[in-house]
């Protein structure tokens, strides 16, 4: 077995990005003010690779945006029956830290200061959170 060389590992040359995904950016880039919360979501969902479970659990305390980092430590979830409950991720590799790109840290800016002058306006409709995502009460 010392006198056999394994085989080489041929390198898959990843794209990350295609048509669909630059037109729908570029759909987004029309949305309007009142649907502002979708390009958000969609371009967090694009650029950082999270479970839709992890990304409708991010607050604003999870994000630092001098160093340009997500932290993901919670997933939020809706069944039927039990309602809207937040837990953590199934596993403990699944709490980690990734990365933003400056654009997304400044949609975040942008979003967070969308939310602080939204929020008075709503009044009681307004549900009191710290997630980057809020629901009205119905």
């Amino acid at each position: 077995m010392k006198m056999i060389k394994p085989p080489k590992a041929t390198r898959n040359v990843a794209s990350f990005y295609d048509e669909q995904v630059l037109t729908l950016i570029g759909h987004l880039n029309t949305l309007d003010e009142s649907q502002y919360k979708y390009r958000v979501l969609t371009m967090l969902a694009l650029f950082t690779g999270v479970r839709r479970v992890e990304l409708v659990g991010f607050e604003w305390r999870d994000i630092d945006f001098d160093k340009r980092t997500i932290e993901i430590c919670r997933t939020s979830q809706y069944l039927p029956g039990k309602g809207v409950f937040t837990k953590e991720p199934k596993t403990e590799l699944s709490n980690r830290t990734i990365t933003i790109p400056v654009s997304i840290v400044e949609l975040l800016k942008a979003h967070q200061l969308h939310q602080e002058k939204k929020s008075p306006q709503l009044a009681n409709l307004w549900k009191a959170s710290d997630r980057l995502i809020h629901h009205m009460r119905r």
